[in-house]
């Protein structure tokens, strides 16, 4: 076992008692280099989700987590015709997707399949990091965009119990 792989095994113990809420960002760098007009900031993308459920296998063993997220890209790459940081979009509040965050134990990694709804993507990477100080599992994922370097991807769970909606 691993630091991430008992992080995650413990978050699935608590889904026993309590469904966990995610917090997930991602960070991809430009992959142009210089000074302006060549560099620009990279492409970030933040996105949370509650009411975790619990993955089990064909004999019920819990074998992991799944989280239906939302989330916002930000365009600071794309948008060219704007300086930033204070002009031009940053995050669209109407412009979102569903993520669909699988997490499962695979010996010492933690396996992540993330099916983005809108986009008609998905991907599955694995990872044994767990960052200690900030209880975060870490990823490195495809970038957003074509030829796009890959991005980090931080995933933070909370203890929030079940959440309704009004």
């Amino acid at each position: 076992m691993s630091a991430a792989t008992d992080y995650l095994d413990a978050w699935i113990e608590k889904a026993h008692l309590r469904a966990p809420s995610l917090t997930r960002v991602t960070s991809q760098r430009w992959p142009g280099v210089g000074t302006p007009p060549n560099w620009k900031p990279g492409i970030a993308s933040y996105g949370w989700g509650i009411n975790g459920q619990i993955l089990r296998d064909s004999c019920g063993t819990a074998i992991g987590l799944v989280i239906e997220t939302t989330v916002w890209f930000s365009d600071r790459g794309q948008d060219l015709s704007h300086a930033p940081p204070d002009i031009g979009q940053q995050f669209v509040s109407s412009d979102s997707d569903t993520e669909l965050l699988y997490l499962t134990l695979a010996g010492d990694d933690v396996l992540l399949r993330a099916v983005l709804v809108r986009w008609n993507s998905e991907y599955t990477v694995a990872a044994s990091t767990l960052d200690g100080p900030s209880q975060q599992l870490l990823f490195s994922v495809p970038g957003a965009g074509p030829n796009a370097p890959p991005a980090l991807l931080a995933l933070s769970f909370a203890d929030t119990g079940e959440f309704g909606w009004v």
